[in-house]
């Protein structure tokens, strides 16, 4: 009995962790600072995708925003944050930037992945 105890207990435990670990969010975040003219700093660190994922909330303070891979080549670009609900991202290394508000010296964005 106290075999069936502890086995239960440890099944149980394992499909607590599984369902932790899959419904969890990861975030992708950039910033864009405007500079003199043409010249603004773009900054995100990055992430590396081992699976396809897809965009399920968008935040930040900008006017939308584009997503670029290791190449610096653009795969998305969104006028507003709404469209980008519901993208699906392939595996690979994704980078992403914020538009700037007219008006505003910074912009920032928020991706949450899932």
């Amino acid at each position: 009995m106290k075999n069936t105890v502890k086995v239960i207990f440890a099944l149980a435990s394992l499909l607590i962790l599984f369902t932790c670990t899959s419904y969890a969010q990861t975030e992708l975040m950039g910033e864009q600072t405007r500079g003199h003219g043409s010249d603004a700093t773009l900054r995100c660190d990055g992430i590396q995708l081992n699976g396809i994922v897809t965009i399920v909330k968008v935040s930040g303070l900008n006017a939308g925003f584009w997503i670029t891979d290791q190449y610096n080549t653009v795969l998305y670009n969104c006028d507003n944050m709404t469209k980008g609900v519901g993208v699906k991202l392939n595996p690979g290394t994704y980078f992403v930037y914020p538009n700037l508000v007219e008006g505003h010296d910074k912009a920032y964005i928020t991706l949450f992945l899932k």
